[in-house]
């Protein structure tokens, strides 16, 4: 039995997991850009303590740039895609065809930076292998986005060859020799 409904789109449930996960992803990201804010504002006082003065020494000679202009560009890199996902995981809900591209996009885009950013890191035997998780979440939600879209689905040949499943295949064609007509011979030839 169908019980009327409010809600005038259907339910599209791979979309809705997409957004909790694209939410998710963008509460994190915006967790790490208020310590990454956090790192370049406290620096100064951490340079107080002859410890911590040695630690950021040693990344200062790893990283060419100066550190509080990298933890401020990460910062804003990283509020940037927190307030995306956010903005995205939110009106992804609804299900519609728009938010769903928009949020595949911003998917693979980010995957695209987390597999070169994990390649640059092994290249150099700097950082490690977290963006990997990153690329696995990313992707899950790329799968469960693609999923929404219907791309996922059999395609359209395949469904329809399916669909007469029961009814007997007609016989194979038959060779070429039984079709051979002899040719006339032409008036020239006759006798």
């Amino acid at each position: 039995m169908n019980l009327p409904t409010n809600n005038p789109r259907p339910s599209n449930p791979p979309a809705r997991r997409a957004a909790v996960l694209l939410v998710l992803l963008a509460v994190g990201a915006g967790a790490l850009a208020v310590l990454a804010v956090l790192f370049a504002v406290f620096m100064p006082q951490m340079q107080a303590d002859p410890e911590m003065t040695a630690k950021l020494n040693e990344l200062r000679q790893q990283v060419p740039l100066d550190l509080r202009v990298l933890m401020t560009v990460t910062a804003v890199v990283f509020g940037v895609y927190a307030v995306a996902a956010l903005v995205i995981g939110i009106g992804l809900f609804s299900g519609r065809r728009g938010w769903i591209i928009a949020a595949l996009v911003l998917t693979l885009a980010v995957m695209l930076f987390m597999v070169l950013n994990t390649l640059s890191s092994i290249a150099t035997g700097f950082g490690g292998l977290f963006p990997l998780l990153l690329v696995a979440l990313h992707g899950l939600a790329a799968w469960w986005l693609m999923a929404a879209l219907g791309v996922r689905q059999m395609p359209r040949a395949v469904a329809i060859s399916t669909q007469f499943a029961g009814t007997p295949l007609p016989a194979p064609p038959q060779p070429m020799a039984d079709y051979y007509l002899p040719l006339p011979t032409p008036p020239s030839k006759q006798q």
